[in-house]
């Protein structure tokens, strides 16, 4: 399962799915995905 979006809304998710029942968690902060040949460089 993934689940995207606000904090508040990963804290939901967490605990409807209840973390007994949980194998891992990753969370990023900000991330973009680019799909295609440009891409913006810094």
């Amino acid at each position: 399962m993934s689940a995207f979006g606000p904090s508040s809304d990963i804290e939901k998710a967490i605990k409807t799915i209840g973390k007994s029942n949980l194998l891992e968690i990753a969370r990023s902060g900000c991330l973009g995905l680019h799909e295609g040949e440009k891409v913006l460089k810094i």
